[in-house]
């Protein structure tokens, strides 16, 4: 059974050489030292490039102490994260509830849920090939009996789901909405105790 609430992070790529939020190998002009690491923004007028490390370290550095081929990353990279800024994206959770009913100790309620990811263009010129990724969390209850009490009880374990959709083209100003697969979850609550029966 699945109960519990709904988390969604939705991610956004654009397709350029390096989709923002994708970790790159950077090498210097030589090409005898590199690093990985995810572009968070870069000053054109200053020339510096910020980033972020896999283990979460910040940086920077000059566009000029990298190759060529990875200078036309950042510029390509830095376009994308200015168009990304312009599209706005607002996620509403959608829910579908059942009848309640009894299960041991329980009442539960059959629950179908999701979400709608509504983007709109906020850039003055349209955006082709919005790729819109997102993963949903839930949790998965488990009934068991507590080795130390006897007593029936209800543990949860951490799932997901993932999906994503390509958006061809979005003009000035339009607005899409994505949903997202449903998951169908349990709410369950607790009868008080001069209802339980012994062992749920």
């Amino acid at each position: 059974m699945k109960t519990g609430h709904l988390l969604l992070i939705p991610l956004l790529c654009l397709p350029t050489v390096l989709a923002a939020g994708d970790y790159h190998t950077f090498r210097d002009p030589d090409m005898t030292r590199e690093f990985e690491a995810r572009i968070t923004g870069f000053d054109a007028e200053s020339g510096r490039v910020s980033v972020v490390m896999r283990d979460g370290r910040r940086g920077a550095f000059g566009l000029d102490s990298i190759s060529e081929e990875d200078q036309k990353v950042v510029r390509d990279t830095a376009v994308d994260l200015a168009v990304a800024s312009r599209l706005d994206v607002r996620p509403s959770e959608r829910t579908e509830r059942g009848e309640r009913g009894e299960e041991g100790n329980f009442f539960v309620v059959p629950v179908t849920a999701g979400f709608d990811i509504e983007v709109t263009n906020r850039n003055e010129n349209p955006v082709e090939g919005v790729e819109i990724r997102y993963r949903v969390y839930f949790s998965r209850a488990v009934r068991g009996t507590n080795e130390r009490t006897g007593r029936a009880e209800v543990n949860h374990v951490q799932e997901h789901i993932e999906g994503n959709e390509t958006l061809s083209s979005l003009a000035f100003g339009q607005r899409v909405t994505v949903e997202t697969t449903d998951v169908d979850l349990r709410e369950m609550r607790q009868k008080p105790l001069s209802q339980c029966t012994g062992g749920g």
